[in-house]
């Protein structure tokens, strides 16, 4: 539509850079320039008055709209310095001049941003592709060329329909258009004669000549297209080192997808491929509702946080946030291993504080129980040395009775008959506590006495006799089971002198250690 001619400004004293809006057809043989129709500065003045009004740092500025001294109309605006983004793309595959992956994605969404705000004031490019966004030597990033740029809700001044191939020779022919032409980047001719976007960067609705149907997501569709060839390293639509038509691109275009982006190469991160694939779908209605949503996504992965292209929830948010914090993320873990290890610290010793108030009182119920047991033996025992000794004082009585009556109940012939009542009143008493071992007295006077013949006869008293020594001797069966209980109960007595490495003896009915031959006080313990 126009040609860029270099400036200089006598008032400002600085260089601009100057679009002249020129003629279609062949030059005459007088040099005369191609005449312009009206229809073609009517296209001019409104890229103009749309560039001049998009007041953005990644638009250039409209300094002036004006003819010149051959009746041309033009406009002037800041002269760019730098490289379009297609030749930052070759030095990012080179690695050459600083130029990387996360450099050159920090381009691509400053193209966003500045069309993001072209569609917020209605302004979709359709023209978007690397040769269209220069790249300056700071870092200033401009989306150039809104010569197809259209406002929504506006009459449409260009028809966008593609010209048939034979149509293409009514634009000006040069040797380096034919070059033009055989290389992926060719132009395609519209039915007005207009130069039209870049094919392999093309939306299908705008191949398919869906012109009235345009709008944001076409843009979104050709911004995917320049991150498809960052990450594939290769021309959507077309294989490295081939050379073919514009018009061959435009067929594979309306063919189908491109190849994924897998397939050609190894190690892109799935989030950019994400975000390719969802902003290149066939179907805009898939695609990102607008160049916000594609710049929130391609600002979430250089920022290392979530690409919801990708995908979505709590858990992935942390997981990104630890990517980013991963210092804070270590020191964060380090506190919360010495908490923990402080409540594992603290809750063992709570548990070892239980249990040895547990053991205590453990012990403290064991020593009652053993106090009671011993005390209970104690009590036992007395009983029983009571009880014996009353016993063997029966039985001395008992003894002393036998020897002294049993010859007289034996021989009581001739006996006079109060002696002998006396000798029965003194032996009765004694008979049921008659002792199993008499003493050796009574036991060989008994035997002697049953030997004699004069003892035939009388054997009904010392039957007596003998079943009082069975009752006596159950009685000693008795006292021994007690002595054997007391001797249970004095396991559980501990020597305070020798601090229990003797064992406990009951001598005589005294508790001594036999560690320490009885010196120390014996005493129980738990």
């Amino acid at each position: 539509m126009g040609a860029i001619l270099r400036v200089w400004d006598e008032d400002i004293r600085r260089h601009l850079a100057m679009k002249v809006v020129l003629g279609r057809g062949e030059a005459s043989t007088d040099g005369a320039t191609p005449v312009v129709v009206p229809a073609q500065v009517s296209r001019f003045l409104e890229e103009a008055q749309i560039t001049g009004q998009l007041d953005h740092p990644g638009i250039v500025p409209v300094h002036e709209l004006g003819l010149d001294q051959d009746g041309r109309v033009f406009f002037t605006m800041k002269l760019v310095k730098g490289r379009d983004l297609k030749s930052i793309y070759d030095l990012v595959f080179k690695g050459r001049d600083g130029w990387n992956e996360t450099r050159a994605l920090s381009v691509i969404l400053k193209v966003c941003e500045a069309v993001a705000y072209a569609h917020k004031k209605g302004v979709i490019h359709r023209d978007l592709k690397p040769a269209n966004v220069m790249v300056g030597d700071f870092g200033e990033v401009y989306v150039m060329d809104w010569g197809l740029a259209r406002v929504i809700g506006r009459k449409d001044q260009h028809d966008l329909r593609l010209a048939p191939e034979g149509n293409a020779s009514k634009s000006v022919r040069t040797e380096r258009r034919v070059e033009r032409e055989e290389t992926p980047d060719s132009p395609i001719v519209t039915m007005d004669g207009t130069v039209v976007g870049t094919p392999a960067y093309m939306s299908p609705e705008q191949a398919r000549g869906e012109v009235e149907t345009l709008d944001a997501r076409a843009d979104v569709y050709a911004i995917g297209a320049m991150l498809y060839h960052l990450l594939a390293r290769q021309v959507p639509f077309v294989n490295p080192g081939e050379h073919i038509s514009g018009r061959t691109v435009l067929a594979r275009l309306l063919d189908g997808p491109p190849k994924a982006i897998r397939a050609l190469r190894v190690g892109v991160p799935v989030e950019l491929e994400a975000m390719c694939e969802r902003a290149m779908q066939r179907d805009s209605a898939k695609r990102y509702a607008g160049t916000v949503a594609l710049s929130d996504d391609l600002r979430a992965y250089l920022e290392r946080r979530v690409v919801r292209a990708y995908e979505t929830g709590t858990w992935a948010e942390a997981r990104k946030w630890v990517k980013r914090n991963r210092a804070l993320t270590a020191s964060l873990l380090i506190a919360v291993a010495a908490l923990l290890g402080l409540l594992v610290v603290v809750n063992a010793n709570r548990v070892q504080t239980g249990l040895l108030l547990a053991l205590a009182d453990g012990r403290r119920a064991l020593a009652e129980r053993g106090a009671a047991k011993l005390l209970h033996a104690l009590t036992r025992e007395q009983e029983a040395r009571r009880e014996s000794e009353l016993l063997g004082e029966r039985l001395t009585e008992a003894n002393r009775a036998v020897l002294d009556a049993a010859p007289m109940l034996l021989f009581k012939d001739g006996i006079p008959e109060d002696k002998l009542t006396g000798a029965l009143t003194v032996l009765a008493p004694f008979l049921s506590g008659l002792d199993n071992d008499l003493g050796g007295k009574a036991q060989t006077r008994l035997d002697e006495l049953r030997s004699r013949p004069e003892a035939q006869g009388r054997g009904d008293l010392l039957e007596q006799v003998q079943m009082q020594q069975s009752r006596y001797r159950a009685a000693k069966q008795k006292l021994d089971e007690v002595q054997a209980e007391y001797e249970r109960a004095v396991r559980h007595i501990k020597c305070q002198h020798c601090a229990g490495r003797g064992a406990i003896s009951s001598v005589a009915g005294n508790r001594n250690c036999e560690a320490c031959d009885g010196v120390g006080k014996v005493t129980t313990t738990r």
